[in-house]
C-alpha cells in the first residue's frame, strides 16, 4: 500500500520491506509556502538569469515550448501545468507536485525528480534519459524506492496511459 503524508513517504521497496523517507520539501508544500507566479513573471525572471524558483506555484498554467534548463523548481507546485515541449533538462524537481501535469514532448534528460509527485502526469514522447526518479510517485501511483533508482519496464507501463484511454 502506498501512503504519503507531511512529513515522509511509506514505500515498499523491491524486496518487499517497508521503508520511510522523509520529505520536507512535499511538507512546505502543504503547508502554503508557495508563491502564486504567472507563466509571463517566470519567463522574465528566467531569462534576466535568475534559476531558483524553489516552492513556486504555477498550477494549472500554460509553459508550452518552455526553457526552463537548469532552473530549480524544487518543492514547487506544477500541478496540471501545460509543459508541452518545453525543455528542462537538468531541472531540479526534488519534491514537486506534478500531479496531472501534461509533459508531452518534454525535454526531462538528466532532470532530478527524487520524491516528487507525477500521479496522473502525462509523459508520452517525453525524453526521460538520466532522470532520477528515487522515491518519486510515478504516474500510476506507485512509489520508487531509493535503492533501485531506475524503473523497470513493468513500473514504465504508464508511459502508455495516454495511449489506452
Amino acid at each position: 500500500m502506498n501512503f504519503v503524508n507531511s512529513v515522509e513517504t511509506r514505500y515498499m521497496d523491491f524486496q518487499g520491506s517497508v521503508r520511510y523517507e522523509s520529505n520536507a520539501s512535499s511538507h512546505a508544500l502543504r503547508a502554503g509556502c508557495a508563491q502564486k507566479m504567472t507563466p509571463d513573471e517566470l519567463l522574465q525572471r528566467y531569462a534576466a538569469g535568475e534559476r531558483n524558483f524553489r516552492g513556486v506555484n504555477l498550477s494549472d498554467e500554460i509553459l508550452i515550448w518552455a526553457d526552463l534548463r537548469g532552473a530549480d523548481l524544487r518543492g514547487a507546485n506544477l500541478r496540471g501545468v501545460n509543459l508541452n515541449w518545453a525543455n528542462l533538462s537538468r531541472v531540479n524537481l526534488i519534491g514537486a507536485d506534478l500531479r496531472g501535469a501534461d509533459l508531452a514532448w518534454a525535454n526531462l534528460k538528466k532532470a532530478d525528480l527524487r520524491w516528487a509527485n507525477l500521479s496522473e502526469a502525462n509523459f508520452s514522447a517525453a525524453n526521460l534519459s538520466g532522470t532520477d526518479w528515487s522515491g518519486a510517485i510515478m504516474p500510476d501511483g506507485t512509489i520508487l524506492p531509493i535503492e533501485n533508482p531506475r524503473p523497470t519496464p513493468k513500473l514504465l507501463s504508464w508511459l502508455l496511459m495516454p495511449f489506452k484511454r
